[in-house]
């Protein structure tokens, strides 16, 4: 979906709008599925949101107008769009157009006239191409030039074969045959015309009398599909070579054709005819700069390939209408841009200072457009067709139904697969089989074709060892843990806990050191009773954990359950309750009020006399973590799935000795017409001792400051080159070996920076992935790389392993061959939810409700299996999730980074909002370390705020150097024996 104002995409919005910070937006945006539009008879609603979708941020008094709604019954694209624009809002009339220029440059070698421009000198001459004019083909046509001060020479390559050479007399009409030809006004204003034809034959005229004979020599060579000329013409009967190189001469390089209906006229220039409207000038040097290839622009696909001189300074960008500009940021001398370009007209620009300058507008259309789906698990491929762009007739032709085929091409463009379809929409789903010989690695092509269009799009397979190997899947324990062991009875041993079970499906006591986290054992009621639990079983039994299963009965009703004891001691507990009527369920526990004293949801939430409910919004109610300022019990349901009513199933009460935490699965009747399914996490905290030397821990990024631990590798975010730069942002794999190589292994300890089970469009792997792993709703990150757009899609840790398979792969890779790489920095790794039914998160509950899932755990298995990767490799985690701490999933680290979310806090009282803006009690819960058993390094903000709050900026300098701020900002933090990331304070 794009967003249009003014008829132009405009930019993303900014994160700062005056002194606060905002969400961020974007106005383009990319769904996992297509839209599923009503029926003519049917409606729809713009804005207004669904009862479960509603949140306690929208204010329904809000109003917003519409006026002029139109609805079309396609997608319009960009020229489209502006199109409608301009009928009320007329263009501004253009600037004329910039012309062509190009230096030719001196050559010091013999030119051999033969017509075949073969010398290695050729591939330093000026280039050009030649674009249709008039044409209804795309064939390939250049022409290069070059001079040694005494002659011009001229070659021109044409594409297609020369199918009519019918003159051979000199000056005779040869604009009749398939020619090229060279059109010279120059500085003295004298207007020189050349053409050679098939032959070899030229005409040859002086301000447009073809009397004037020079002591031009031409040859031609017909090849098989191809052929080609070399032109050689006196300087000195073209002026002379101190006035060709004192100015700019004029010129246009041009091509006829012949394919036996019409003639093809092809030409450089940017002018409407073939004459001499762009400039030359001839070269004193060998200085020399070309363009080698330009891509397929209609198609979208840019390929801008150039090559000059080692001092060529090269700009280039591409002007679309519609869009913001996009350039290429570097010196683009020597060098490929390859990128996809957006639908509409636009402007192709290089310019290499001094040397060259090129501008080219064209229009990108995609009649049909296609887009892939890789099923690796299904060994199929999902390709989607889209003709909404294909116009009138075409969608006519559609809605009688259209045929066509879609193929699977190898790297050689073998047919692998292929399958025929028929359509009567305009969109249009057809799955693809994989073959029967093993993909490899390697980029292929989905080609499709229907009705009179045809579109290929890449689909790159990648190594397949990291999905082969799985590494990190295995039962060893990493440290600090140990093995789990049983006690006598049914007493298990985790670290610094022992669990107790009985008949009932969660542990009747959970002992930390000398306390008993529980006054009193988890109750089960099912309509008011508890159920009669029958004794439990050992599943398995290995040494990261062990698993039960049991069942339970009331009456007619049955639960049914597994549970899975793990090494740091989450206990994992899935149950299902059979179909029946229930009027309610519940289940409770109790802690002695010690252990109670704070209400985590997993951010601190403040009693309200003696009760609280953790949250009131979906992203907050499945938590609820009751905690002293070290020990504690810990509660996790994955979805809202099967409760009711959904809103606050859990709160918590407490009176002067115990605190009581309920979860409030069913509080009104329902009934139930297939069985209900739940999984829940209960476990006793901390579940980790922190590391030994937490306070001897500097941590930074690029810092001004000296550190112990340093994260890199954010190249990915800048759009030049970096020297620590992975493959693409959140890959493990880097650029530049050498550097890697070279770095330190004794004073800092480095991080590669990444966000975890995320990967980027520019990585190899991404195709393979496919859509139906997405996290719906789709979360996104954006930038461009050299030019060329990227995408990082976060994929569901619960729906495939295939992410952690790669991450977990390359980490061990890059930490085996490079000793100054010791670990990761995670960024953005916040739990979060997940709708897509493709891989089993969220849908409709056997109550008819929707529900979505909670990722926790699929982000626990994904942090496990790479903190036994970097451990087995001597190295360390930072993960950063702005002060939101899930023990469950992310004790698998060695430092937690929380902090950003004081940056408001900052914003508003730049100098003691540390001691002023957070209360005891968040110090004591949200930022205390010895609850998570993990090292906290706060991020301090004070120097970010002032950087990017406009009304602030002026007093950045001083923050970053005045030792008040610091003074002010390490203060509660010694107070609290809380770790600081120093990066923002003096």
């Amino acid at each position: 979906m794009n967003l249009y104002i003014d008829a132009r995409i405009p930019e993303k919005t900014p994160v700062i709008i005056g002194d606060r910070s905002v969400p961020p937006t974007s106005p383009q945006k990319t769904y996992p599925t297509p839209m599923q539009f009503p029926e003519a008879s049917g409606n729809f609603s713009i804005g207004l949101q669904a009862d479960w979708q509603k949140r306690d941020t929208v204010n329904n008094e809000h109003k917003t107008a519409y006026d002029s709604v139109v609805i079309h019954n396609r997608l319009l694209n960009a020229a489209e769009i502006l199109a409608e624009y301009e009928k009320v809002i007329p263009p501004v009339k253009k600037e004329p157009a910039r012309p062509h220029f190009s230096v030719i440059p001196a050559v010091a070698e013999h030119v051999s006239v033969d017509g075949n421009p073969a010398e290695e000198c050729w591939q330093k001459s000026g280039k050009f191409f030649l674009l249709p004019l008039k044409s209804s083909r795309d064939i390939a046509i250049s022409a290069q030039a070059m001079h040694d001060r005494e002659n011009l020479y001229l070659s021109f390559v044409s594409g297609d074969s020369c199918q009519l050479r019918k003159y051979d007399q000199r000056d005779a009409k040869l604009w009749e045959d398939s020619c090229f030809e060279f059109h010279l006004q120059t500085p003295d204003n004298n207007y020189y015309q050349f053409i050679v034809n098939g032959n070899g034959t030229i005409y040859d005229s002086l301000n447009k009398d073809a009397a004037w004979n020079s002591s031009a020599r031409a040859a031609a060579t017909l090849h098989d599909g191809s052929w080609s000329v070399e032109l050689a013409v006196p300087l000195a009967e073209l002026g002379g070579y101190d006035a060709l190189s004192a100015a700019n001469s004029t010129a246009d390089f041009c091509a006829s054709t012949w394919d036996s209906l019409a003639y093809q006229l092809f030409h450089w220039g940017s002018s409407r005819g073939f004459a001499p409207h762009d400039e030359i000038r001839l070269g004193k040097d060998e200085q020399y700069f070309r363009i080698e290839s330009l891509g397929d622009l209609r198609l979208g696909n840019l390929s801008l390939e150039t090559s000059g001189s080692s001092k060529a300074k090269v700009e280039a960008s591409i002007l679309p209408e519609g869009y913001s500009p996009i350039v290429y940021p570097e010196n683009l001398n020597n060098r490929i841009w390859e990128r996809r370009l957006p639908a509409g007209r636009q402007r192709l620009q290089v310019e290499a200072q001094g040397l060259y300058f090129y501008s080219h507008e064209y229009t990108v259309n995609f009649p049909l457009e296609i887009r892939h789906n890789c099923r690796p698990d299904n060994n199929e491929i999902e390709v989607s067709l889209d003709l909404s762009n294909a116009g009138g007739e075409a969608l006519q032709q559609v809605a009688a139904t259209a045929s066509g085929r879609v193929q699977l091409l190898s790297p050689e463009e073998r047919v692998l697969s292929e399958r025929e379809f028929s359509i009567s929409t305009p969109l249009a789903k057809v799955i693809l089989p994989f073959p029967a010989e093993p993909l490899t690695e390697g980029v292929y092509s989905i080609h499709a074709e229907v009705l009179e269009f045809s579109r290929s799009i890449s689909l790159q397979i990648p190594d397949l060892a990291p999905y082969q190997e799985h590494l990190g899947v295995d039962h060893t324990i990493p440290p600090p843990w140990e093995p789990i062991q049983k006690l006598t009875g049914n007493q298990y041993q985790v670290w610094g806990r022992v669990y107790e079970f009985a008949d009932a499906p969660l542990p009747v006591q959970i002992t930390a050191g000398d306390s008993q986290l529980l006054s009193r054992p988890p109750s089960w009621q099912l309509n008011g009773q508890e159920p009669q639990w029958m004794a439990p079983k050992i599943e398995e039994s290995h040494p990261d954990y062990v698993k039960f299963a049991g069942a339970g009965t009331i009456g007619d009703q049955r639960i049914d359950w597994t549970g899975e004891l793990w090494f740091d001691g989450a206990y994992v507990l899935r149950f299902t309750l059979s179909a029946g009527a229930v009027q309610n369920f519940n289940i409770s526990w109790q802690v002695p009020r010690e252990f109670a004293k704070f209400v985590l949801n997993p951010l601190y939430v403040p009693w309200e006399g003696d009760q609280v409910v953790p949250g009131d919004t979906a992203r907050k109610d499945n938590v609820i973590w009751l905690t002293g300022p070290e020990k504690g019990i810990f509660f996790w349901h994955q979805s809202d799935a099967n409760f009711f009513p959904q809103k606050n199933p859990l709160r918590a009460v407490r009176d002067e000795r115990t605190a009581t935490a309920s979860v409030n699965i069913i509080s009104q009747p329902a009934t139930f017409t297939a069985p209900a399914g739940y999984t829940m996490v209960f476990m006793g905290t901390p579940s980790r001792p922190a590391r030994e030397d937490s306070r001897m821990i500097n941590y930074g990024g690029y810092s001004r400051i000296a550190t112990t631990h340093q994260s890199i590798a954010w190249g990915g975010f800048h759009p030049k080159r970096h020297k620590d730069d992975m493959i693409s942002l959140n890959s493990f794999i880097p650029v530049d070996p050498e550097y890697f190589q070279g770095l330190d292994t004794k004073i800092v300890r480095r991080h590669i920076y990444a966000m975890p089970c995320m990967i980027s469009d520019a990585h190899p792997a991404y195709d393979y992935f496919g859509q139906d792993n997405w996290s719906t709703p789709r979360k996104t990150h954006q930038g461009v790389k050299l030019g060329v757009p990227w995408t990082v899609d976060a994929f569901c840790m619960n729906a495939s392993e295939r992410p952690a398979d790669l991450q977990c792969w390359e980490i061990d890779q890059t930490m085996r061959r490079y000793p100054g790489v010791n670990g990761i920095y995670f960024d953005v790794a916040s739990t979060g939810y997940c709708e897509n039914q493709h891989h089993g998160c969220g849908g409709i509950d056997a109550l008819g409700q929707h529900y979505r899932s909670s990722n926790a755990l699929g982000y626990r298995r994904f942090l496990l299996r790479i903190y036994k990767i970097v451990k087995k490799n001597q190295g360390s985690i930072m993960l950063h999730s702005h002060v939101q701490f899930m023990p469950m999933t992310q004790a698998f680290v060695d430092f937690f980074a929380p902090g950003e979310n004081t940056f408001q806090t900052m914003a508003t009282n730049l100098e003691h909002g540390y001691c002023e803006g957070i209360s005891l009690e968040e110090y004591q819960s949200d930022f205390n370390w010895r609850k998570a058993g993990v090292t906290y390094c706060m991020l301090l903000q004070t120097g970010r705020a002032a950087g990017m709050i406009p009304a602030l900026k002026q007093y950045e300098k001083e923050v970053l150097s005045d030792p008040k701020y610091a003074y002010s900002a390490l203060t509660p933090m010694l107070q609290h024996d809380l770790n600081v990331w120093g990066h923002y304070v003096s």
